[in-house]
């Protein structure tokens, strides 16, 4: 077995790609799961994260992107890049 730091196994691995639609409830829950536990945040926020990707999903800018982390072929992390000008994320 590889001793070194980081991965320890062949098999272990991550990667970064881009999201597909079958990771809007891991996006979704995710961010409510934290934001529960590290702020206290109700149901609501739920909504307003669902509301949120749904909206970016029918916007369609190819400008914008959501990034998914994968451990191991898991779902373990989640970032959106975002425009907010027209020459600005």
């Amino acid at each position: 077995m590889n001793q070194s730091k980081g991965f320890e196994r062949e098999r272990d691995y991550c990667m970064i790609r881009s999201y597909t639609i079958k990771d809007v409830d891991y996006i979704v829950n995710s961010h409510y799961e934290l934001y529960k536990k590290e702020f206290n945040y109700d149901s609501s926020f739920r909504s307003y994260v669902a509301e949120t990707v749904n909206s970016f999903i029918v916007r369609s800018n190819k400008k914008e992107n959501i990034f998914i982390l994968e451990i191991e072929g898991k779902p373990s992390g989640s970032i959106s890049i975002k425009q907010i000008a027209e020459h600005t994320a």
